[in-house]
């Protein structure tokens, strides 16, 4: 952590929960340690309490940057994908993944598209919390198009709900089961694991790493 006036640093993309006490926002410092540039951290604001939702299960240092976090409505949760490969085991892609992290329990699960070389990105949670809207793309579509897909996180039921190239928006992927993977063979384009989340008494950061 930089001393003050080290180096400068901004939060930005701020995400409200809806009765206000919770905030999430991206953490960003421009000359960190090499890839973490920036981080995911969620401020309880009556209490100032900070949550720094993309630190890893073991508490080691992040590798790679983490962007776009929202906080859910109830204020429970924190989505945002990141480039971290410590996270959780068994990243394959080396791309962006989105991840949910219960802020009660630690749990962190990883998002994973049908495809698990396909990135994951832009995450954002359903009023109450079932459903993730996020958007991928085929890592084998050259003009790297992107899709916005809804994930029921309780039944692992993934549907496509942006237009495709015939207009279409019915199309629906296998569902996932409990570990990211398809739980029947993958039909079509598009992992908890318990961790402790770092808590800091109330202050005002001047980096997140």
């Amino acid at each position: 952590m930089p001393a003050a006036g080290d180096r400068k640093t901004a939060a930005t993309r701020p995400s409200l929960s809806a009765d206000g006490k919770r905030v999430a926002y991206q953490f960003f410092v421009p000359h960190p340690a090499p890839g973490d540039w920036s981080d995911a951290c969620v401020r309880d604001v009556p209490s100032g309490e900070l949550f720094h939702a993309d630190r890893a299960p073991d508490g080691v240092q992040s590798d790679r940057q983490t962007e776009s976090p929202r906080i859910s409505a109830d204020g429970r949760y924190a989505v945002f994908n990141s480039l971290d490969s410590q996270l959780t085991s068994g990243e394959t892609n080396q791309g962006h993944n989105v991840f949910v992290r219960d802020l009660n329990t630690g749990g962190l699960r990883r998002i994973d598209a049908a495809d698990p070389t396909a990135f994951t990105a832009y995450p954002q949670l359903s009023a109450d919390n079932r459903y993730l809207a996020f958007v991928s793309a085929d890592p084998g579509d050259t003009s790297h198009t992107t899709r916005a897909y809804v994930r029921d996180l309780r039944t692992g039921r993934t549907v496509l709900a942006s237009p495709d190239a015939e207009g279409r928006t019915t199309r629906a992927c296998p569902p996932r089961s409990s570990t990211g993977t398809a739980a029947r063979s993958p039909s079509a384009a598009p992992h908890p694991t318990s961790s402790r989340v770092t808590r800091t008494t109330p202050r005002t950061p001047t980096s997140v790493t």
